[in-house]
């Protein structure tokens, strides 16, 4: 909202600010990422989830 160039009122979207996209919209992905990477990720994530990223601010301490 404070980075917004549009002078007007905030707007809302019609689906909600934190509405879950339609699964049935999905884009194609980049040509540099492919299905194979997407579940490789997805799989290393349900496995750890951010705990592996988040132990590296939480030794900052």
């Amino acid at each position: 909202m404070l980075t917004s160039r549009n002078s007007g009122p905030p707007i809302l979207p019609k689906e909600g600010l934190l509405s879950h996209p339609d699964a049935s919209s999905t884009k194609p992905l980049p040509s540099w990422l492919s299905k194979e990477d997407v579940a490789y990720y997805g799989s290393k994530f349900e496995k750890t989830g951010f705990t592996g990223g988040l132990n590296y601010y939480r030794n900052l301490n």
